[in-house]
């Protein structure tokens, strides 16, 4: 990940500090799926805004997905 300190970019290694944190990995996991039926309804929500052929090539990529 890059981020920007005192006008310089400097890249932070994420990996090493969900291994090097205590704890941190486990709370960005409990975060992220507690985030997950929100995404999951903000994506409902927008299907119906799509066209067919939108929507059917979504369907295809789920196919692809699975098999």
């Amino acid at each position: 990940m890059n981020c920007v300190l005192d006008d310089e970019l400097e890249e932070l290694d994420i990996e090493y500090l969900l291994d090097d944190t205590e704890g941190l990995r486990e709370w960005r996991d409990r975060y992220r799926e507690s985030n997950r039926k929100q995404i999951e309804e903000e994506i409902k929500k927008s299907l119906g805004e799509l066209s067919l052929k939108e929507l059917e090539k979504i369907r295809e990529k789920n196919k692809d997905k699975q098999n």
